[in-house]
């Protein structure tokens, strides 16, 4: 990072942005670069940093009694009051390999000293700071969603009754609680059975409604934390094709959050994107939930969600495009004896825009690999035309090299990590 660039970062960061020129480049002068790698304890009570940090790249969480309360990410800042008071009751773990700037606790104490505007932010208390911050960096409405968690959503009365109650007493029990979601415990675990269900496998069924509950119930019912962030739950039910999730304490189901009510709270494009995918019955219609793919990014960015964030979304969407892609294509007597093997930086949910295709076959053995071969030219020719370019090294599974039996991938490592040439290295990479 140059001078210049240096500068332009650290004037974007409030209150840094308060600062003088002169200020400025005493800050400059008295901060180094550092790296540190995941699971470094940073500050912690037996350890106070004699440094303030600004992160450039990676992610630090803190704990306070062993409990998660605040994820910092690029451009987040930390900690002023273990410098300013010289103790602190929490934590600091990187949680994804860090770059930082330290400012030295000298200079960091010089400036709260000179600087009114400087003090005023970090002796504040920290619901006013966290405010602060809101108001300057996230004017959309994003900004309250990102700082948001379960427990700050309003969370349903759960129906829950044992496995072994029959159906109609369910039945009656989630019409006195004026709700569609039965849960059922079993055992020790949570399946759910939705007015679907009961539709499905009850009246259409004919099935008799002094049965077990437990005998339509669906196993396992998806479940988040109460202090879960609402963002990691809105990934959840994305991924998940969901519409409702539990909501846990110490173990237990405590409440019912229902995805209509993430949704009001956090209005994009995602769940219908979402949507659009797992509707598709035809190419042309999951061609055209792809292209929506974008539309979502740039409403993301646009309410500036944090890149990483952003991401993580965007590969739970392609996931589901892939799958479904896979599905349209390949005859269903093919899909159970093979699996589809996504690499490179897609398949580590590193990526934002569509980038080329690195993907492989496993056939079980005693298959018929060549009746895999048309299909799989036809799935890459797709992926193409949805944007995912053709992998110059054709690391693709239209390329017999990357389709082939279990027996013979096992065979195909052994000799790469025997191997003394690049090309070898390369493939195992």
């Amino acid at each position: 990072m140059s001078l210049h660039d240096q500068e332009n970062f650290i004037k974007e960061i409030h209150p840094f942005d308060k600062l003088t020129t002169f200020e400025l480049k005493t800050v400059f002068k008295n901060m180094d670069i550092a790296y540190y790698p995941k699971d470094t304890i940073l500050i912690s009570p037996e350890k106070i940093s004699d440094s303030f940090f600004i992160i450039i790249k990676g992610e630090v969480n803190e704990y306070n009694n062993d409990e998660l309360t605040f994820v910092y990410h690029e451009q987040d800042t930390f900690d002023a009051d273990s410098l300013i008071y010289n103790k602190t009751k929490s934590k600091f773990v990187v949680d994804e390999d860090l770059i930082c700037y330290e400012l030295k606790k000298s200079t960091f104490l010089a400036l709260i000293t000179s600087n009114k505007k400087f003090e005023s932010f970090f002796l504040k208390d920290i619901s006013a700071r966290l405010q602060t911050l809101k108001n300057k960096e996230y004017g959309s409405d994003i900004s309250s969603f990102m700082f948001s968690k379960v427990s700050d959503m309003y969370i349903h009365e759960p129906c829950i009754v044992k496995g072994e109650c029959n159906i109609r007493e369910a039945i009656e029990e989630s019409i006195s609680k004026d709700t569609s979601t039965i849960i059922v415990e079993d055992g020790g675990r949570y399946g759910v059975v939705t007015d679907s269900v009961l539709k499905k496998d009850v009246l259409l069924a004919a099935k008799d409604l002094g049965s077990p509950i437990v005998e339509i119930a669906k196993f396992p019912f998806v479940c988040v934390q109460k202090d879960d962030f609402l963002f990691s739950v809105l990934l959840t039910i994305v991924k998940h094709s969901i519409k409702r999730v539990g909501v846990l304490e110490d173990g237990k189901i405590t409440g019912l959050l229902k995805q209509a009510d993430i949704l009001s709270y956090f209005a994009n494009h995602t769940h219908i994107v979402s949507v659009k995918i797992a509707k598709s019955t035809t190419i042309e219609e999951l061609r055209s939930a792809s292209d929506d793919v974008n539309k979502t990014i740039k409403s993301l960015y646009s309410k500036s969600l944090k890149t990483s964030y952003i991401a993580k979304m965007v590969a739970e969407l392609n996931t589901k495009i892939y799958e479904k892609l896979f599905n349209l294509i390949l005859p269903e007597s093919l899909h159970q004896k093979c699996a589809l093997l996504v690499m490179g930086s897609e398949g580590r949910d590193e990526q934002i825009m569509k980038t080329d295709q690195d993907n492989a076959l496993i056939i079980a053995d005693g298959e018929d690999v060549s009746a895999y071969y048309p299909y799989m030219q036809e799935f890459t020719k797709e992926l193409i035309s949805f944007g995912f370019p053709e992998c110059e090294g054709n690391i693709m599974v239209s390329n017999p090299y990357w389709c082939k039996t279990q027996s013979e991938f096992k065979k195909q490592i052994d000799t790469w990590f025997l191997g003394t040439d690049m090309e070898h290295y390369m493939d195992l990479a």
